[in-house]
């Protein structure tokens, strides 16, 4: 579902392939609802209330990137990829912002999860780093 919503959007470049992920990501969450309330009786309230903080701040994000695109001034050096590195910078810096700016009760789970990802992430780049010297 999510590379037949990539390749739907491909025609408006990245912006046209996020909003398809989303709307792919919002089918995926509505057949799962629909699959966890076949077994359990969960409603789509008891499923969603603990999404809304990373939607929120995915949104905050999401925001702050197209503005940042709109009123920037465009740099002639900055080639493709650097400005998509600079982009996924800024896009991290907002949405851990976001995150403490606005914290509710299902924050902390969201924070627990993000530090286990970067620290996998991290130990990863550590072996990589470890095996590259000692080649």
């Amino acid at each position: 579902m999510l590379a037949i919503g990539c390749i739907l959007g491909i025609r408006w470049v990245i912006n046209g392939i996020a909003i398809m992920v989303v709307f792919a990501n919002i089918l995926l969450v509505l057949m799962m609802v629909g699959l966890l309330n076949t077994v359990n009786e969960i409603t789509l309230k008891d499923f969603l209330t603990p999404q809304v903080p990373a939607l929120t701040y995915s949104l905050i994000m999401a925001a702050g990137i197209k503005i940042f695109q709109q009123y920037s001034p465009k740099i002639m050096f900055l080639t493709p990829l650097l400005e998509l590195i600079l982009t996924v910078i800024l896009g991290a810096v907002i949405y851990l912002t976001s995150m403490f700016i606005f914290k509710t009760k299902h924050t902390r789970p969201l924070i627990i999860e993000l530090r286990e990802d970067m620290n996998g992430l991290f130990a990863k780049m550590t072996i990589k780093i470890k095996s590259f010297g000692s080649a």
